[in-house]
């Protein structure tokens, strides 16, 4: 169950970076760059 519940969140976040990259018209690489994350 963990492991699946990882995944999901895993995918959620991914949604959420795709939805804030479309949203100021950028990409989600560029989005996780300004983040920090890549």
């Amino acid at each position: 169950m963990k492991k699946t519940s990882s995944v999901f969140v895993l995918y959620a976040s991914g949604l959420l970076m795709n939805r804030i990259a479309q949203r100021f018209g950028a990409s989600t690489t560029a989005v996780l760059k300004k983040a920090g994350t890549l």
